[in-house]
């Protein structure tokens, strides 16, 4: 039996298998086959009424025919008959079920949306875990169960791996990629529509089982990112690695949010924000997938993600520095005692640095070679030595051969005390020689072509060390009633944008900067309140339908006098008969601000992860610049301005060419929009700050959109 002792156990380690809808032919034909391969020791029962005999064996009407009870049932049959197979399941006494069907609404359909209501009703309260559907299936090596049909299984003792996703088949794809690698996966699920039981779930299982160390999840959404949260930091107290590659939001689905953010802030955005406070690797291929599980695997984790870079081609150097300059990779200096001991080995006229070209003497002499990988892991600088080496794919080239073990026995025998692995040049495909070594070198990982090495180094090295998150301040001391004030413009079914000047006024009581207005119906009341407000002035449409002036002609910029203010009125009126016919006309007069630097600063609900703040180049080119960082609130000074410098734009106001721009102005804004988003991130969809100009002196939101959240659909009690 395997260790895994939580809520799952009794679906990785089933006393008996029962499969309801058998057949010859099909799925379930297959699952038996693969039971069979694979080994399981427990019996395999199959019920169909419609059968007396399958699999060369008796067939049971119903589970009271089974010769005893029932632990783990896969239901294989139309999603019309699943929600009463499962009751009869459970009522017979199933430690776990697996929905192998599908139909369950996952295209919107009403009638398959019932059907998973109906089993959430039937499963959701109790403690039988129920998986599906569109159950993929599972693989487990101790207990030898296999419903997901993989083409070979681990001959000897398995690796300490989990695979763990939605979709069976990239799953499978991955698992046939380790090994080769000679990593062979002790647990693979294909977890399906997690209409009850989710990958959170399942991590949070892995997490305590003492078979696996690095979890491997491919995940299109986690519908319970709370549990996900403390699995992911358990994972860390127990030096145990989790890796995700997640599928993000669709452009088409980012296009349609009402406020800018919407468009430009995807789920991806949102999760890679959360996964880098709980140290988990995200990757974006899947490719960088099994190379992530290949290097923690064979490390054990990173210190860090400084990498010095040894190699024995200049052009492979040069290849090098251009990948980490696309990457934004910028490999440590080495100290001087590290050049200089290199630069003695490798000889006088040597170019000597990080990244190492060690040449023809380190290309023919292995001891001088042997010596330079002391050299730069010795390195206070350096966290991950990266060297260029491949496996041999045949008995050809015994140099690379010979290399590869030197490169192992200096890391097993701890001379270098610190991870050290190798990359090729290009991407190449393993034979079974070069499989063979692979499986007899300890100590090192072996990655494929330089740009993705260093992508996945740098990335699990940046997990090492999660990204720290502020203390939350105390809430407002009238939130109650700004909470109220919200919850009475509400509507239910359909979000509700606030007009700019009400969305200034709110970030205003937050402390965050807005230009001086004020709201005018008449030509009379515009040229008042320029007059108060002091030229020039910018005029704009205002009111809640307003939300993209900008696109009707709404704005007029730099009005300097009394008979610019009436004659722009004019223009404005027809403008908003346009947009919005018969509606009483509304303008928002100004101040004008000239100069700065445009930021975007916005807070949009993303629906996993809750409210996240995203900030970066802003102007009328924001979805198009695609400048834009994302971090989860709260915020102190010290992690707005972590956030703000890994844009563009926070590197322009932060003194690029002696440019004089208030960047605290900024951090305190996006202080201040954390602080909103956890008072009232319930209740807010988006918030729209575009621009917020950044000067020398002072940092202002010159226009916003508040988008306030549905409010609930309230049902009528039926008549009696």
């Amino acid at each position: 039996m395997g260790s895994s002792s939580g809520r799952l156990s009794a679906l990785f380690h089933p006393g008996n298998i029962v499969v309801v809808g058998a057949s010859d032919r099909g799925p379930t034909a297959r699952q038996h086959a693969d039971l069979v391969r694979t080994g399981y020791s427990g019996a395999v029962h199959p019920i169909n009424p419609r059968r007396e005999q399958v699999w060369g064996g008796p067939c049971h009407a119903d589970f009271d025919a089974l010769p005893e009870r029932p632990d783990h049932v896969i239901l294989s049959v139309p999603a019309g008959a699943v929600p009463d197979a499962l009751g009869a399941a459970i009522a017979a006494g199933a430690r776990s079920v697996a929905i192998h069907a599908a139909g369950f609404g996952e295209g919107g359909d009403a009638e398959g949306r019932a059907l998973a209501a109906r089993i959430r009703a039937i499963a959701g309260g109790g403690d039988v875990p129920v998986t599906g559907g569109s159950f993929g299936g599972f693989y487990r090596e101790s207990s030898r169960v296999m419903t997901l049909s993989l083409s070979r299984v681990a001959e000897g003792k398995g690796s300490p791996v989990a695979l763990v996703g939605q979709s069976g088949g990239v799953l499978m794809f991955t698992y046939e990629a380790l090994m080769d690698r000679a990593i062979r996966p002790t647990t693979v699920v294909a977890s399906g529509g997690e209409l009850l039981v989710g990958s959170a779930d399942f991590v949070a299982e892995l997490v305590e089982d003492e078979q696996t160390r690095v979890i491997a999840c491919f995940v299109e959404s986690i519908k319970d990112i709370d549990l996900f949260g403390r699995a992911a930091e358990r994972a860390r107290e127990l030096g145990k690695h989790l890796v995700v590659l997640k599928v993000g939001a669709s452009p088409e689905g980012r296009a349609a949010a009402m406020a800018h953010t919407g468009s430009v802030v995807g789920s991806l955005d949102a999760f890679e924000a959360l996964a880098a406070e709980l140290g988990v690797v995200v990757v974006h291929s899947v490719d960088e997938f099994v190379d992530a599980i290949e290097l923690l695997l064979r490390t054990g984790g990173l210190p860090g993600p400084r990498l010095g870079v040894i190699s024995h081609s200049g052009g492979l150097k040069d290849l090098v520095m251009d990948y980490a300059s696309r990457l934004a990779i910028t490999f440590p200096t080495l100290e001087d005692a590290t050049l200089e001991k290199v630069a003695e080995l490798l000889g006088t006229g040597s170019s000597v640095g990080n990244p190492l070209d060690t040449g023809f003497p380190g290309l023919t002499n292995p001891d001088l070679y042997r010596q330079c990988v002391e050299a730069v892991a010795a390195d206070p600088n350096v966290d991950v030595v990266l060297v260029q080496e491949e496996l041999p794919r045949s008995t050809a080239k015994p140099r690379e051969e010979k290399y590869l073990r030197q490169l192992s026995e200096q890391a097993t025998g701890g001379a270098l005390g610190k991870p050290v692995g190798t990359m090729s040049l290009v991407s190449y495909s393993l034979t079974d020689h070069a499989r063979a070594v692979r499986d007899e070198l300890d100590g090192i990982f072996v990655l494929q072509e330089a740009s993705r090495a260093l992508s996945v180094i740098t990335k699990a090295g940046r997990a090492a060390t999660p990204a720290k998150r502020a203390e939350r301040r105390a809430p407002r001391g009238d939130l109650a009633a700004v909470r109220a004030g919200l919850q009475e413009q509400r509507r239910p079914g359909v979000p509700v944008a606030l007009s700019e000047h009400d969305s200034k006024a709110l970030l205003a009581s937050y402390g965050l900067p807005v230009t001086t207005d004020r709201l005018a119906r008449s030509v009379d009341d515009a040229v008042k309140a320029a007059d108060e407000i002091g030229y020039p002035v910018v005029l704009k449409v205002s009111g809640a339908a307003m939300s993209h002036k900008s696109e009707i002609g709404g704005v007029l910029l730099d009005l300097r006098d009394a008979d610019d203010v009436r004659a722009g009125f004019a223009e404005l009126e027809g403008a908003f008969a346009r947009a919005v016919p018969g509606a009483p006309v509304e303008v928002l007069v100004s101040e004008f601000v000239s100069g700065g630097t445009e930021l975007v600063l916005g807070l949009s609900r993303d629906q996993e992860v809750g409210p996240v703040v995203a900030v970066g180049s802003g102007g009328i080119a924001v979805e198009l610049l695609d400048d834009v960082a994302v971090g989860l609130p709260p915020f102190d000074e010290s992690t707005a301005a972590d956030l703000l410098a890994r844009t563009t734009a926070g590197r322009l106001i932060g003194g690029y060419r002696n440019l004089v721009r208030d960047a605290g102005a900024a951090h305190r804004a996006t202080i201040a929009l954390g602080d909103l988003a956890l008072d009232l991130g319930d209740l807010i969809e988006a918030v729209d700050i575009n621009p917020f100009v950044v000067t020398g002196t002072r940092g202002l939101a010159l226009d916003a959109l508040v988008v306030l959240r549905p409010a609930a659909e309230t049902v009528a009690p039926a008549a009696r």
